[in-house]
């Protein structure tokens, strides 16, 4: 899709979590060849949500067109505040979670 960039030399994985619908969640990455042995390079693994992996795989990439950085700034953050949300605080004596 034009939104993600050039992603055509990527694959993606498909899977889900344990207890939740399956297909949730994409692996996006890239297969280099040196020889006979294969190579695999992890660009993303994330949710399947608002395109949030590609997303993050093109950025990674610096393959972002610029006209998607603002959606990409905004999903971005959100997951960022998503996650920050569901951490637990840090015992300040023990430094654990």
């Amino acid at each position: 899709m034009p939104k993600y960039g050039d992603l055509s030399d990527c694959k993606k994985w498909y899977f889900g979590i344990p207890g939740r619908p399956q297909n949730t969640h994409r692996l996006v990455y890239q297969e280099n060849l040196d020889g006979s042995v294969e190579i695999l390079e992890v660009v993303s693994i994330e949710e399947r949500s608002d395109g949030y992996a590609y997303l993050l795989a093109a950025n990674r990439l610096d393959r972002l067109p610029e006209e998607t950085q603002p959606f990409f700034e905004k999903v971005h953050q959100e997951k960022i505040a998503k996650r920050s949300a569901r951490r637990k605080p840090r015992d300040p004596k023990t430094g654990k979670s």
